[in-house]
């Protein structure tokens, strides 16, 4: 009863002052206050200041609202939640991206065609993540057997359209794939020949492994009251507080570590103990800054073979793309052969056959519409060899072919 006496504004202002502090009576209270709560949560959720971190904890206010909203399932505030996944996303707040999914599960089928234009307008703009619009659609295919149907056709449009990211589409395969989809296997085949799938994202062996695996659907759930719990609350409290201190004590030993050789022996120590450096934290930090460089130099290997990885992922599918552009598809796999066989071949012959005549023959093949498309494909195969060569740790055999 203790909010009764509180008019609409100054309940929702106390989204502003909590921060993590509301109980489920604040709950029972929003329920009761529905139709005039909703507009007033939306405008709060429609200001992007509160997401900011200001120092104050005056981001809390989004989260709470999100969660409100969403418990309160009403279909009027679609539109600032959808806001509120776009500013989510800008600055970085996690708690806002796991409710959302649940969000628009309470609201129901009536946010499926908002969720369906929010797809569209961002995939127009280049905006902002849909990961949380993504696993909305999934809870509601979960939750609402008639409109199976039309997710699925939704989402199998977003492969088929030329405007939809690379990476959208790599988590749709990744979904259908992860539910056993085996009748639409040859079309993400398809997909993967064409370039379509960012294997950044999602490669064939990762379709392969969920084909494998065990099937289930892709959906993201969340007990949206349930945040409101004592034991809840006290965990996240706890959490915060630890997860501060650790991250003061690692600024703290990063900055000795990366500072060790200039501050002065007889200087204060950072660490604000009032003792000097030199008897305080000088000689942890030196033994930090030779552990690290150490580690640095174990790890540089293993850091270049990720590297050429994802270098090989990347230009792989941008020549996928532009070969299929070419109507040349099928010419991949026998430029991939030519590249191993460079790889592979040892050094004496290949230096008889020079690096090119690996490739021209099939190079020949590709009508080029310009010297400089001719010059853009030659650097980015290269990059693809490149990457190649390191993955088989051959690199950097060929520098010279290819500075020349």
């Amino acid at each position: 009863m203790k909010y009764r006496n509180l008019g609409d504004i100054e309940f929702v202002n106390l989204l502003y002052t909590s921060t993590d502090s509301l109980d489920e009576e604040y709950l029972d209270e929003a329920q009761r206050r529905r139709e005039t709560l909703v507009p007033l949560l939306c405008e709060v959720l429609e200001n992007e200041k509160n997401y900011e971190w200001d120092g104050a904890g005056r981001w809390w206010s989004t989260v709470h609202a999100v969660q409100i909203l969403g418990i309160l399932g009403d279909a009027r505030a679609m539109g600032a939640l959808l806001t509120a996944s776009a500013y989510a996303d800008t600055h970085d707040l996690e708690w806002i991206w796991e409710a959302l999914p649940e969000c628009y599960a309470a609201i129901g089928t009536a946010a499926i065609l908002p969720i369906r234009n929010a797809f569209r307008e961002r995939m127009r703009e280049g905006g902002t993540s849909l990961g949380a619009e993504m696993e909305g659609l999934w809870n509601l295919w979960e939750d609402h057997p008639e409109s199976r149907q039309e997710i699925e056709e939704f989402f199998i449009s977003l492969l088929k359209s030329d405007e939809t990211p690379f990476d959208v589409k790599a988590d749709i395969v990744a979904d259908f794939s992860q539910m056993h989809r085996t009748d639409l296997k040859p079309f993400f085949e398809e997909l993967f020949e064409s370039g379509e799938v960012d294997l950044e994202v999602f490669t064939r062996d990762d379709m392969e492994e969920f084909y494998r695996g065990v099937k289930s659907t892709p959906v993201y759930r969340m007990d949206l009251r349930g945040f409101y719990g004592a034991r809840e609350s006290e965990a996240r409290r706890a959490f915060l507080e630890r997860e501060q201190e650790e991250q003061n004590q690692r600024d703290l030993e990063t900055f000795l570590r990366d500072n060790v050789h200039r501050i002065g022996r007889n200087d204060p120590c950072p660490c604000g103990s009032g003792n000097k450096f030199k008897n305080c934290h000088l000689e942890r930090a030196e033994e930090a800054a030779r552990k690290y460089r150490e580690e640095e130099l174990r790890q540089e290997p293993a850091r270049a073979l990720r590297e050429a990885l994802y270098a090989e992922r990347r230009s792989e599918s941008e020549i996928r793309r532009f070969l299929a552009r070419k109507g040349l598809t099928s010419l991949f796999s026998r430029l991939k052969e030519s590249v191993l066989e460079a790889v592979l071949d040892p050094r004496e012959e290949s230096m008889k056959k020079r690096f090119w005549s690996y490739f021209n023959p099939l190079l020949e093949k590709i009508p080029f519409d310009d010297d400089e498309e001719l010059k853009d494909f030659n650097g980015l195969f290269l990059e693809y060899y490149n990457a190649i060569a390191a993955l088989y740790l051959h690199y950097p055999k060929e520098k010279e072919h290819l500075d020349a």
